[in-house]
């Protein structure tokens, strides 16, 4: 540090020390004097009075009414409305679209997979009569259609014998 910037930083503090202020305090009263030299919106604030700061209490847009009313004065017709006004209002102030799509979506896929699982996958021999086992229509249609899906071979399904074969119709 350079003798002279040291001269003014101890100058200063031993000036404060002859006055009769101790070690202590001068180096506060200095801190104190070097926040004073940058003064923020928040102390000027602090030091003036409220009414005395123009940017406070100044707005451009006046409103045109008081708000919010009393409504012991206000007839009841003119009360529904601004209630009806202040519930449409409040409705579209906190409306989220994209949330409620995507819980309705979430909603509506897990019923759609608890219903496919429950009535094609869950093993229903458990609960009831094994021997005729619930949704077993449903399911042997499903997997007779899903069955060979992968495979190489053609599925035909027999469900009624073709009239138009040669070799189902008998002559007697």
């Amino acid at each position: 540090m350079p003798q002279g910037s040291e001269a003014l930083v101890t100058g200063g503090l031993n000036a404060r020390a002859s006055r009769g202020l101790s070690g202590a305090n001068a180096e506060l009263q200095e801190y104190i004097n070097t926040i004073a030299m940058f003064p923020t919106i928040i102390r000027r604030a602090a030091q003036k009075g409220a009414e005395e700061i123009p940017f406070i209490y100044t707005n451009p847009y006046k409103a045109k009414r008081l708000w919010p009313p009393d409504f012991t004065k206000i007839h009841p017709k003119h009360q529904f409305r601004l209630e009806r006004r202040f519930r449409r209002r409040s409705k579209l102030r906190w409306a989220r679209p994209g949330w409620t799509k995507a819980t309705k979506m979430v909603q509506f896929g897990s019923i759609v997979f608890v219903t496919v699982y429950g009535v094609l996958f869950l093993d229903w021999n458990t609960i009831g009569n094994p021997e005729n086992p619930p949704f077993h229509t449903i399911r042997n249609w499903f997997f007779g259609l899903t069955g060979n899906i992968w495979g190489r071979g053609q599925v035909r399904r027999h469900d009624e014998p073709d009239d138009a074969s040669p070799v189902s119709s008998s002559d007697s």
